[in-house]
């Protein structure tokens, strides 16, 4: 802070993590679904039951990821297929149907919702909702086993919507999730 004056530090365990690229998995009991990128524009077509119960079902775009951070996506668009259908972001312990996992999502007209599983193949929850539709910023941040999601309309302006907290390991996957709620239709979300 002196000009002309040379600081020195120290620094230790320093990791930088070159994420892994980008998969998509058909999750749980759910007929295959399809992921395109343009790029940073992302094209998911999601079939599958529901997010939700003990068992999800689901198209989920993915990298592993470790420790603390937060994701942000906008949900541009969003396939009415169902009233319950849902995209949005999400981090998850696993990609076992029944993992435990928290996400933000926009439904396609039953507004915006925080949602979670805090024991692996136990009963979803809901942890906060706000009326909202697609197009839609949407983030969900983790701090150890806290996770906290917002919503924006324009991305600079963000809103509370849900806190929970789940033990998690710390490698967990996230990315982004899309369920049509109708199995055997998919919903497609840009």
């Amino acid at each position: 802070h002196v000009d002309g004056t040379l600081a020195e530090a120290r620094f230790d365990n320093v990791v930088v993590d070159d994420h892994e690229p980008m998969r998509s998995a058909d999750v749980g009991a759910s007929a295959a679904g399809a992921t395109a990128t343009d790029g940073p524009q992302i094209t998911i077509a999601g079939n599958g039951a529901d997010i939700w119960g003990t068992a999800d079902a689901f198209r989920f775009h993915y990298t592993r990821w470790r420790g603390n951070g937060f994701v942000i996506a906008r949900v541009r668009s969003l396939d009415d297929t169902h009233a319950w259908s849902k995209a949005g972001v999400m981090i998850r312990e696993t990609l076992d149907p029944g993992s435990k996992h928290a996400m933000a999502i926009v439904s396609a007209s039953r507004g915006l919702a925080m949602q979670s599983r805090s024991t692996t193949n136990a009963v979803s929850a809901g942890t906060g909702s706000a009326a909202g539709a697609a197009p839609v910023w949407l983030m969900l941040r983790r701090f150890g086993d806290d996770f906290t999601s917002y919503w924006s309309v324009d991305g600079e302006s963000w809103a509370f919507l849900g806190q929970v907290t789940i033990p998690m390991n710390i490698e967990v996957f996230v990315g982004l999730a899309v369920t049509s709620h109708a199995a055997g239709t998919l919903a497609t979300a840009v």
